[in-house]
């Protein structure tokens, strides 16, 4: 498609992230395929969602080309290719008529996927023409991992597979240069080979047990509400948390609310529906976490607080919890 030269690509996707991750190395070989004549030096950032407007910042987007991945969209002057899922991706007209100035074939958003990995791999393959040899395991993992789809509770917690103990690591590991470090690697390696690596295994080996701490804390607070699971963790602080263990601990339970605090002080409102209790979900929990400032997808949805708001999230989760039936 190019004349041999060189140009310098700039990739800010959802940071502490499988899908993120994933999505970061499905778009640097479809940018590779489109671009067989190109020398393209890739740089990463890794976006997060903090208290009030989460943007990406415009001096990031420095590259000849920019690609924000599986995030918010941030109408920059210096942006040309967008991919997301999420229902809560556009703040307003002003970002969707933005995103519809993009150049031609290089702004996808579909809210039905279930992944953003899955969503760049489609179209790549089949309206771009990129093979994407070889990723397929990377591809189906995310997908999995971003749409919750496990056998069971138990599978979630327990996080046996190489991919979990890859998706633990980047949890708390996943800023730009665990992505630096990664991407080329999956580019080069099969996921498991990385997924078990000295890189993934030491970072993971105190995380699981502080996990497994996490846990403990869990049972010891945790309570159902009617149909909700809730849990405030807001009175210590913690990097690590186990997400699908309030519904391996009430199996029952349709939805689930935690308020928690992390290891820098900030508080964040989690919102699910538990996909093995049986129960038809009800609500979309993107929209919910949307109304309080935060969003997300059908399923799962998050509000990110500071670290003084304690009352304002205590008053949020009230609010969720009365709304899905407590």
């Amino acid at each position: 498609m190019d004349a041999a030269r060189s140009r310098s690509v700039v990739v800010a996707t959802h940071g502490h992230c499988f899908d993120g991750l994933a999505s970061a190395v499905i778009f640097t070989q479809l940018y590779r395929e489109l671009h067989p004549g190109t020398d393209a030096t890739f740089s990463y950032r890794a976006c997060d969602y903090g208290p009030g407007d989460s943007a990406v910042p415009g001096a990031w987007l420095d590259g000849d080309d920019n690609a924000i991945l599986d995030f918010r969209y941030t109408a920059l002057p210096t942006l040309t290719w967008y991919f997301d899922h999420h229902a809560t991706a556009f703040r307003d007209e002003a970002d969707q008529e933005h995103y519809g100035r993009l150049p031609e074939g290089q702004h996808f958003y579909d809210a039905a996927y279930s992944s953003c990995t899955r969503l760049i791999a489609d179209v790549g393959r089949a309206q771009l023409g990129a093979r994407l040899a070889g990723l397929d395991d990377l591809i189906g993992w995310a997908d999995r991992i971003d749409a919750a789809r496990f056998a069971s509770a138990e599978e979630a917690v327990r996080r046996q597979a190489p991919a979990l103990h890859l998706m633990t690591v980047l949890e708390h590991h996943g800023d730009a240069g665990a992505l630096a470090e990664l991407v080329p690697r999956l580019l080069r390696e099969p996921l498991d080979e990385v997924a078990g690596s000295a890189w993934v295994r030491e970072r993971r080996e105190p995380l699981e047990a502080q996990r497994l701490a996490s846990l403990d804390r869990l049972r010891a607070v945790a309570e159902q509400r009617g149909a909700v699971a809730f849990c405030d963790l807001s009175g210590e602080t913690s990097e690590v948390s186990e997400k699908f263990g309030l519904y391996w601990l009430f199996p029952r339970a349709c939805y689930s609310v935690a308020l928690v605090r992390n290891g820098h002080g900030k508080l964040k409102v989690s919102v699910g529906y538990n996909p093995w209790s049986g129960i038809t979900r009800a609500h979309h929990i993107g929209e919910i976490c949307r109304r309080h400032g935060g969003g997300g997808h059908p399923v799962v949805g998050a509000i990110n607080l500071g670290a003084r708001e304690l009352e304002r999230a205590q008053a949020i989760c009230a609010d969720i919890l009365k709304e899905l039936g407590a």
